[in-house]
């Protein structure tokens, strides 16, 4: 039995890739992005047909990921293989404008980062290969950004050391034909009307069951109905005074009024619309010093929090 659907959503759904979360420019690999990856696949928006290449590989110019030759059960190669195929439709979902060997140092820092969850006993390959080159780098990398560990959560790759791995991933044989400044052919992923009412459908399922009791989801459930989201969006006041009041209002508040204010937001971070939403996900995350809304979501919401409400910007509209 080939590397069928099924098995990339297990990868996907492998609870490693919740502790991989850093940032490549405006390419971000963390696993609210992997799962994103996961409904469009979920959706049959992304396509996975067996492939009979060593690797896999994904296709951006017809929504295709192609695994590698092989059967299940997945090995550390076949499996992170994926993941680093997986990051490269994350930058075509989000229509990432970077090169393409840039969109390569993002894929190998989450291919191998990943691998390190998987097998902390893998050791640094000696210089010489450009393979080996390229891979010593990332495992310095993600040593230096403490990617994969609790304080690296969120961490941004810099300019200098982004294109330094660029570089070495260049100098691979199989990457020969690409020019450096070759751009990534990221158009993003379309969604007919079946496949975004079943990616919608998987991405409130998931929403729900992660950060919302059972009265919680049947109460946005009810709020986000079909005419909601497809005819229209509440008008919620999104201006700066009104958050960073509600911000002061959890802040000060007890349980009730956190909770209280906690939905208020998850309210108007859900039926806000898309070019709102993805402006206010580009400030709250990362943190944003100068920011006087970043920094006081940042500071004043416990990890839970920030989790929920940064969720619900994350979902598609």
């Amino acid at each position: 039995m080939p590397i069928e659907k099924a098995d990339v959503l297990a990868v996907l759904g492998d609870p490693m890739l919740r502790r991989i979360h850093f940032s490549v420019g405006p390419i971000n690999v963390n696993s609210s992005e992997y799962d994103k990856v996961a409904d469009y696949i979920g959706a049959d928006a992304i396509q996975v047909k067996p492939g009979r290449s060593s690797v896999a590989i994904y296709l951006p110019q017809i929504n295709t990921l192609r695994t590698r030759r092989g059967e299940p059960p997945l090995g550390l190669d076949a499996r992170t293989n994926l993941v680093h195929e997986c990051t490269h439709a994350i930058s075509d979902i989000n229509k990432c404008n970077v090169t393409r060997m840039t969109d390569e140092a993002a894929a190998y820092l989450a291919q191998i980062a990943y691998l390190l969850l998987l097998d902390p006993s893998i050791t640094e390959p000696p210089i010489g290969l450009p393979i080996d080159n390229m891979s010593r780098l990332c495992m310095k990398l993600i040593d230096k950004y403490r990617i994969g560990r609790t304080e690296g959560l969120g961490a941004m790759i810099s300019h200098d050391d982004v294109a330094d791995l660029a570089r070495l991933v260049h100098a691979i044989p199989d990457y020969a034909n690409i020019r450096e400044n070759e751009k990534l052919a990221a158009d993003g992923v379309s969604l007919s009307d079946d496949e975004a009412q079943e990616f919608y459908r998987l991405q409130l399922s998931r929403f729900m069951s992660q950060n919302m009791s059972r009265m919680d989801a049947e109460d946005v459930a009810q709020m986000l109905t079909t005419k909601v989201r497809g005819v229209a969006y509440e008008n919620y006041v999104t201006w700066d005074p009104e958050l960073l009041e509600l911000a002061a209002s959890y802040v000060r508040g007890g349980a009730a009024q956190k909770r209280a204010t906690q939905q208020k937001l998850l309210r108007i971070f859900l039926t806000i619309d898309q070019s709102s939403a993805t402006r206010l996900l580009r400030r709250l995350s990362p943190p944003s010093k100068g920011d006087a809304l970043s920094e006081r979501f940042n500071s004043g919401f416990p990890l839970p929090a920030r989790t929920a409400l940064l969720s619900a910007l994350q979902l598609s509209r």
